[in-house]
This record gives C-alpha cells, structure tokens and sequence, in this order.
C-alpha cells in the first residue's frame, strides 16, 4: 500500500508501466470536473471509475481485496477513511470471485485518512475498506484507477 499526494505521482511512475500511466490519467483529469462513470484508459488492463458517494461509519463492513487490479484510489474532493489490512492477517469470509475479482475479509486493520487531492495504490494482497467517516459524513467524488496485473 502507497499512500501520498497526487503531485508525488512521478515518484511512483518506475513501479510499473501501467501505474505510471494511471497516475498520468490521474493528473490529467484531476484538474477538470470529472464525469461520473467509466474512462476507458487501455480497455481492461487500465481503466478509471469516476464516482460520487457520502462516506459511511466504520461498522461490521467487511475488507475487500482483488485479485486481478491494483487499485489507485484517489479522493477528487472530500475527505474519507480508507481502511487497509495485509489479506495474511485477516480472515477470508468469501472465496476469491474471480468473475467479479474480489474477496472478502473480516478483522482489523488500520484506517488512513485520505484528503482531496490524496491517492493510495492497493496492491492484491492489500485488502481495503474504502469510503468510511472521516470526523463526519462527508460527500466525495473518487476515482478509481484499474490496473490489470497480468
């Protein structure tokens, strides 16, 4: 898991072609009002999921973590929790799901505040809980870059 501001994108571009490019789309569309839906990027290796949503209280939800992408997550306004566990600590709930890539977990983890202008990078085995309070319920815009793996 990677976590920092947008405008330290190009510390990150020498992980993997792929990220460096989502991180490019990031910068490039992160200084417009981005429109709510699927950006097609590379067809299904790399794509971008703009969405708007109010965060929600850390509850009994369960941890995510896919198998396929790496999620690059960045908060365009607003301000969420992201919670974030190593899928070897927790426990498995839901088998692998291949045809809708993700797993689920439960345990505990820690939560990192994400802020506008913030992004993390998921990586599989970096199960998530995305779109929790911050201090209050808070609206956001998010953008979920997809990274195929393979």
């Amino acid at each position: 898991m990677i976590t920092d501001k947008l405008y330290n994108a190009r510390i990150y571009q020498g992980i993997d072609e792929r990220i460096a490019r989502g991180l490019a789309f990031l910068q490039k569309i992160a200084k417009s009002d981005p429109e709510i839906g699927v950006h097609e990027i590379d067809g299904k290796k790399l794509y971008a999921v703009v969405s708007e949503y109010t965060t929600k209280p850390v509850d009994n939800t369960q941890w995510e973590a896919h198998g396929k992408y790496i999620d690059i997550q960045y908060v365009c306004k607003g301000r969420e929790r992201i919670g974030y566990a190593n899928i070897h600590s927790l426990s498995n709930t839901k088998e692998y799901d291949a045809d809708n890539d993700v797993a689920r977990y439960s345990g505990e983890g820690d939560f990192i505040t994400v802020d506008e202008g913030s992004f993390m990078i998921l990586f599989p085995e970096d199960a998530h809980m995305p779109g929790r309070n911050a201090e209050k319920e808070s609206g956001v815009v998010k953008i979920v870059v997809k990274v195929m793996t393979e």
